[in-house]
């Protein structure tokens, strides 16, 4: 705005969102999730993943911690009460569920610091109150208010001044696979909502994706799909389902780019494993708390075999079954070394 000579805002900050259904959350979203980084408020217009970073830095025993927020607003009202501790962390963040209230409580070791991501209510108003703050910044003048109107209403009286194009969606999605990135992959979902049925909702994304199973050749009446990230409780599939969308997608002209989009060893949620595997591997993994599941692809003699290993309501560490894991997958490929089959 200041490239092009703007001094001054005379009106409203006017927000845009209803490129989906206002729904926030998915369906069977634990409610405990509400402040979690990685289960933010699903918005068509987000910044920052929807979240604010809370730092906290130690600073003499028995004295108040310092504690900051990134990116600094006014969106967020902080209650510091952590003290610096001659000990070990007891730290406890949390979001009051109906506001932007954050409460910083426990105590950090001296000489520490973290960074903790929080989730916040109504991304959209976030996303306006920092586009404020920034005006600001700017020495642009803006006294107005900040509102919620639908596209509809703003049709024929608006004149672009800047837009921004997106990523490739390819490089989209691989960015959502490598990190987990829950909120992308809930946008993407909605967004097949808005493409396909014009109501940008959870219910359209999800009947697009369940045509697709059908496709696959998967029975979706013994399948329950109920997020575009897998973070619901009620996700129900079975390795095979999914295996026989591995194999779909490897017979279809698509598999090269389908194939780049899955992460590899050393990259985000695979970052430390995998490192001495000895077969070319590509994979996803899935986690929730007694829940770990890996999906992909491993490259044998010059041949891709997809795969999926699911385990359920384990009580030991999470480490002993992504050991085994990679287990499966080196017995499968010494079974495999001597033989040229076919994904079938």
């Amino acid at each position: 705005l200041s490239s092009i000579g703007i001094k001054e805002i005379t009106g409203d900050i006017i927000l845009v969102d209803d490129y989906f259904v206002d729904e926030r959350l998915p369906m069977g979203w634990s409610r405990h999730y509400f402040d979690a980084r990685y289960a933010p408020e699903i918005s068509a217009l987000s910044v920052n993943h929807n979240c604010v970073n809370v730092k906290i830095e130690a600073t003499t025993i028995g004295d108040y911690a310092k504690v900051t927020i990134e990116p600094k607003t006014e969106y967020v009202t902080l209650i510091n009460k952590m003290i610096t501790l001659a000990g070990d962390d007891s730290i406890i963040i949390y979001r009051t569920e109906e506001e932007n209230v954050i409460y910083v409580d426990g105590g950090i070791g001296e000489g520490r610091k973290r960074n903790i991501d929080v989730a916040l209510k109504d991304p959209a108003m976030f996303a306006g109150t920092y586009f404020k703050e920034n005006i600001h910044e700017a020495n642009i003048r803006f006294n107005g208010n900040i509102i919620k109107k639908n596209n509809s209403d703003l049709a024929n009286v608006v004149t672009i001044i800047d837009s921004v194009i997106s990523d490739p969606l390819l490089n989209i999605i691989k960015e959502t696979n490598i990190e987990s990135d829950n909120l992308s992959a809930e946008i993407l979902l909605k967004t097949l909502g808005t493409h396909y049925y014009y109501d940008g909702s959870f219910l359209s994304g999800l009947s697009k994706v369940r045509q697709f199973l059908r496709l696959c050749g998967v029975d979706t009446s013994v399948v329950s799909v109920w997020d575009g990230s897998g973070l619901s409780r009620h996700n129900l599939i079975s390795p095979y389902y999914l295996a026989l969308v591995l194999r779909f997608m490897y017979h279809s002209h698509f598999y090269e780019d389908f194939y780049e989009l899955f992460p590899s060893p050393g990259d985000g949620t695979l970052e430390t494993r995998f490192a001495d595997f000895m077969y070319p591997i590509r994979a996803k993994t899935g986690t929730l708390h007694a829940v770990s599941c890996l999906s992909g692809y491993v490259r044998i003699q010059e041949t891709d075999y997809c795969f999926s290993i699911m385990f359920n309501n384990f009580t030991c560490r999470r480490k002993k079954i992504e050991q085994m894991q990679e287990e499966i997958l080196s017995a499968l490929g010494i079974y495999l070394s001597g033989k040229n089959k076919s994904i079938e």
